[in-house]
């Protein structure tokens, strides 16, 4: 992923780019494989996305594909970003707004208990891979759609 324009143009899964990194360009950046959740320290703050694709992350970026205990990306997705405004309000820089990686790693969170987070993990998680399925459908028709408009 090269720009954080990729990912808030999507709402929960990015899926594409408009621009890829070289193999050079990558040996700077981290690589991810999908299902991860990304989480912006630059420019939308607090902005998290779940990657739907491998990619590759650089600074302005961290990742998590799974956290403490029982805490999945599922439920950092939304925690964090509840935590947005906070975070804005922690940052610094004066033409683009940064934060630290420490801060958000060291963001005080409530956990709820196991069994509550089961729960939520059991009903938040099919609906996150049922709104990833019909987000490629979609994509499928489009790419159907421009082919069979395309003249021969």
């Amino acid at each position: 992923m090269d720009k954080i324009a990729d990912a808030t143009n999507s709402k929960i899964f990015i899926l594409d780019t408009k621009e890829c990194v070289n193999e050079f360009g990558a040996s700077f950046s981290r690589k991810l494989s999908a299902g991860g959740l990304i989480i912006a320290t630059s420019g939308t703050l607090g902005f998290c996305i779940f990657l739907g694709v491998d990619g590759c992350i650089h600074d302005g970026w961290i990742y998590t594909s799974n956290y403490k205990k029982n805490i999945r990306p599922a439920f950092l997705f939304y925690v964090i970003n509840d935590f947005r405004r906070h975070l804005n309000n922690l940052s610094y820089g004066a033409a683009i707004q940064n934060i630290n990686t420490n801060i958000i790693r060291n963001l005080s969170v409530l956990a709820p208990s196991e069994e509550l987070l089961d729960r939520f993990y059991i009903s938040v998680e099919p609906i996150h891979k049922l709104i990833l399925n019909k987000i490629l459908k979609s994509k499928t028709l489009k790419q159907t759609r421009d082919r069979l408009l395309t003249p021969a």
